[in-house]
Protein backbone atom coordinates (compact mmCIF):
# COMPACT_ATOMS: atom_id res chain seq x y z
CA UNK A 1 0.00 0.00 0.00
CA UNK A 2 1.55 3.34 -1.03
CA UNK A 3 2.17 5.80 1.77
CA UNK A 4 0.68 9.24 2.16
CA UNK A 5 -2.75 8.51 0.76
CA UNK A 6 -6.36 9.31 1.53
CA UNK A 7 -8.67 6.39 0.78
CA UNK A 8 -12.47 6.48 0.96
CA UNK A 9 -14.39 3.20 0.83
CA UNK A 10 -18.11 3.49 0.14
CA UNK A 11 -20.81 0.87 0.55
CA UNK A 12 -23.70 -0.27 2.65
CA UNK A 13 -23.60 -3.11 5.16
CA UNK A 14 -22.92 -6.45 3.52
CA UNK A 15 -21.55 -4.95 0.32
CA UNK A 16 -17.93 -5.85 1.00
CA UNK A 17 -16.85 -2.43 2.29
CA UNK A 18 -15.57 -3.64 5.67
CA UNK A 19 -13.85 -6.66 4.16
CA UNK A 20 -12.05 -4.41 1.68
CA UNK A 21 -10.85 -2.18 4.51
CA UNK A 22 -9.60 -5.20 6.45
CA UNK A 23 -7.73 -6.40 3.36
CA UNK A 24 -6.02 -3.01 3.03
CA UNK A 25 -5.03 -3.05 6.70
CA UNK A 26 -3.30 -6.40 6.26
CA UNK A 27 -0.75 -4.66 4.06
CA UNK A 28 0.04 -1.93 6.58
CA UNK A 29 2.83 -2.10 9.14
CA UNK A 30 1.96 1.05 11.08
CA UNK A 31 -1.60 2.15 11.78
CA UNK A 32 -4.08 3.31 14.39
CA UNK A 33 -7.69 2.28 13.80
CA UNK A 34 -10.74 3.80 15.46
CA UNK A 35 -13.21 0.96 15.73
CA UNK A 36 -15.97 1.47 18.32
CA UNK A 37 -18.28 -0.95 16.48
CA UNK A 38 -15.57 -3.63 16.78
CA UNK A 39 -15.08 -4.66 13.15
CA UNK A 40 -11.30 -5.12 13.21
CA UNK A 41 -9.15 -7.75 14.93
CA UNK A 42 -5.79 -7.80 13.16
CA UNK A 43 -3.80 -5.76 15.67
CA UNK A 44 -3.37 -4.94 19.36
CA UNK A 45 -6.76 -3.92 20.73
CA UNK A 46 -7.08 -1.13 23.29
CA UNK A 47 -10.24 -0.21 25.16
CA UNK A 48 -8.77 2.70 27.11
CA UNK A 49 -7.14 5.75 25.58
CA UNK A 50 -4.52 6.09 28.34
CA UNK A 51 -3.27 2.56 27.65
CA UNK A 52 -3.05 3.30 23.94
CA UNK A 53 -1.07 6.48 24.68
CA UNK A 54 1.37 4.55 26.90
CA UNK A 55 1.80 1.99 24.15
CA UNK A 56 2.53 4.67 21.55
CA UNK A 57 5.06 6.43 23.79
CA UNK A 58 6.99 3.17 24.07
CA UNK A 59 6.60 2.16 20.43
CA UNK A 60 6.66 5.48 18.59
CA UNK A 61 9.65 4.55 16.44
CA UNK A 62 8.53 0.96 15.81
CA UNK A 63 5.93 -0.56 13.56
CA UNK A 64 2.59 -1.06 15.30
CA UNK A 65 -0.94 -2.12 14.51
CA UNK A 66 -3.14 -0.49 17.16
CA UNK A 67 -6.93 -0.75 17.24
CA UNK A 68 -8.89 1.47 19.60
CA UNK A 69 -12.25 0.01 20.59
CA UNK A 70 -13.64 2.23 23.37
CA UNK A 71 -16.45 0.76 25.41
CA UNK A 72 -19.70 2.72 25.37
CA UNK A 73 -23.29 2.20 24.28
CA UNK A 74 -23.74 2.07 20.51
CA UNK A 75 -26.26 4.92 20.66
CA UNK A 76 -23.93 7.21 22.64
CA UNK A 77 -22.97 9.35 19.66
CA UNK A 78 -21.62 12.24 21.76
CA UNK A 79 -19.05 9.99 23.42
CA UNK A 80 -18.14 8.36 20.11
CA UNK A 81 -17.47 11.77 18.56
CA UNK A 82 -15.48 12.99 21.58
CA UNK A 83 -13.31 9.87 21.50
CA UNK A 84 -12.81 10.34 17.75
CA UNK A 85 -11.57 13.89 18.33
CA UNK A 86 -9.23 12.74 21.10
CA UNK A 87 -7.77 10.01 18.92
CA UNK A 88 -7.36 12.45 16.02
CA UNK A 89 -5.28 14.68 18.29
CA UNK A 90 -3.03 11.74 19.10
CA UNK A 91 -2.61 10.86 15.42
CA UNK A 92 -1.73 14.47 14.64
CA UNK A 93 1.31 14.14 16.89
CA UNK A 94 2.58 11.09 15.00
CA UNK A 95 4.16 10.71 11.57
CA UNK A 96 4.39 8.02 8.90
CA UNK A 97 1.20 6.36 10.11
CA UNK A 98 -2.18 5.34 8.75
CA UNK A 99 -5.32 6.50 10.53
CA UNK A 100 -8.13 4.02 9.82
CA UNK A 101 -11.67 5.10 10.71
CA UNK A 102 -14.64 2.78 10.33
CA UNK A 103 -17.98 4.45 9.54
CA UNK A 104 -16.60 7.99 9.37
CA UNK A 105 -20.14 9.28 8.75
CA UNK A 106 -20.82 8.81 12.49
CA UNK A 107 -18.25 11.50 13.33
CA UNK A 108 -18.48 13.87 10.38
CA UNK A 109 -21.17 14.99 7.96
CA UNK A 110 -21.40 16.94 4.73
CA UNK A 111 -21.66 20.14 6.79
CA UNK A 112 -19.67 19.31 9.92
CA UNK A 113 -16.13 18.09 10.43
CA UNK A 114 -14.09 18.39 13.64
CA UNK A 115 -11.31 20.92 13.11
CA UNK A 116 -8.63 18.46 14.17
CA UNK A 117 -9.73 15.89 11.57
CA UNK A 118 -10.05 18.54 8.88
CA UNK A 119 -6.45 19.49 9.64
CA UNK A 120 -5.38 15.86 9.22
CA UNK A 121 -7.15 15.71 5.86
CA UNK A 122 -5.67 18.94 4.54
CA UNK A 123 -2.21 18.93 6.15
CA UNK A 124 -1.50 15.41 7.36
CA UNK A 125 0.50 14.63 4.23
CA UNK A 126 3.29 16.90 5.47
CA UNK A 127 3.88 14.36 8.25
CA UNK A 128 3.08 11.37 6.03
CA UNK A 129 -0.18 10.73 7.82
CA UNK A 130 -2.50 8.74 5.58
CA UNK A 131 -6.21 8.15 6.10
CA UNK A 132 -8.47 5.22 5.29
CA UNK A 133 -12.17 5.70 5.96
CA UNK A 134 -15.29 3.67 5.36
CA UNK A 135 -18.74 5.16 4.98
CA UNK A 136 -22.06 4.22 3.48
CA UNK A 137 -22.47 7.20 1.14
CA UNK A 138 -20.32 10.14 0.16
CA UNK A 139 -23.16 12.52 1.07
CA UNK A 140 -22.93 11.40 4.71
CA UNK A 141 -19.36 12.50 5.32
CA UNK A 142 -17.13 15.54 5.03
CA UNK A 143 -16.66 17.08 1.59
CA UNK A 144 -13.05 17.73 2.57
CA UNK A 145 -12.47 14.00 2.77
CA UNK A 146 -13.92 13.07 -0.60
CA UNK A 147 -12.38 16.11 -2.29
CA UNK A 148 -8.88 15.18 -1.09
CA UNK A 149 -9.19 11.42 -1.67
CA UNK A 150 -6.51 9.75 -3.78
CA UNK A 151 -8.41 6.47 -3.97
CA UNK A 152 -12.19 6.09 -4.00
CA UNK A 153 -13.62 2.60 -3.85
CA UNK A 154 -17.36 2.12 -4.13
CA UNK A 155 -19.46 -0.96 -3.75
CA UNK A 156 -23.16 -1.02 -4.68
CA UNK A 157 -24.81 2.42 -4.79
CA UNK A 158 -28.36 3.17 -5.89
CA UNK A 159 -29.15 6.78 -5.01
CA UNK A 160 -29.13 8.94 -8.18
CA UNK A 161 -27.30 11.81 -6.45
CA UNK A 162 -24.55 9.43 -5.28
CA UNK A 163 -24.14 8.00 -8.77
CA UNK A 164 -24.04 11.49 -10.27
CA UNK A 165 -21.35 12.61 -7.83
CA UNK A 166 -19.24 9.50 -8.32
CA UNK A 167 -19.43 9.89 -12.10
CA UNK A 168 -16.90 12.73 -11.63
CA UNK A 169 -14.38 10.01 -10.80
CA UNK A 170 -15.78 6.91 -12.48
CA UNK A 171 -17.08 8.49 -15.68
CA UNK A 172 -19.45 6.21 -17.59
CA UNK A 173 -18.59 3.31 -15.29
CA UNK A 174 -20.65 5.00 -12.55
CA UNK A 175 -23.75 3.71 -14.33
CA UNK A 176 -22.70 0.22 -13.22
CA UNK A 177 -22.92 1.07 -9.49
CA UNK A 178 -26.60 0.03 -9.04
CA UNK A 179 -25.84 -3.26 -10.82
CA UNK A 180 -22.88 -4.31 -8.69
CA UNK A 181 -23.30 -7.58 -6.83
CA UNK A 182 -22.00 -7.96 -3.26
CA UNK A 183 -18.20 -7.77 -3.03
CA UNK A 184 -17.88 -6.26 -6.51
CA UNK A 185 -16.65 -2.69 -6.64
CA UNK A 186 -15.36 0.19 -8.74
CA UNK A 187 -12.00 1.71 -7.88
CA UNK A 188 -10.63 5.13 -8.83
CA UNK A 189 -6.94 6.00 -8.43
CA UNK A 190 -4.70 8.51 -10.19
CA UNK A 191 -7.27 9.30 -12.83
CA UNK A 192 -7.86 5.65 -13.75
CA UNK A 193 -11.00 3.67 -13.01
CA UNK A 194 -11.48 -0.08 -12.94
CA UNK A 195 -14.39 -2.38 -12.15
CA UNK A 196 -13.18 -5.12 -9.85
CA UNK A 197 -14.92 -8.41 -9.15
CA UNK A 198 -15.07 -9.86 -6.67
CA UNK A 199 -13.24 -8.26 -3.74
CA UNK A 200 -9.72 -9.64 -3.35
CA UNK A 201 -9.14 -10.58 0.31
Amino acid sequence: MPSNKIVVILGRKGSGKTEYCRAMMKGLNRFIAYDPVRQFKDGIIFQRLDLLIDFLINNYHNNFRAIYQPQFNDDDIDTAQAEFVNLSRIVQNLSKVYFVVDEIDIYTSAHQCPAIFKNLILRGRHKEISIICTTRRHTETSRHLTAQADIIVSFHQQEPNDIKYLSQFYGEKAASLPLLEPYHYIRYENGETSIEKPIKI
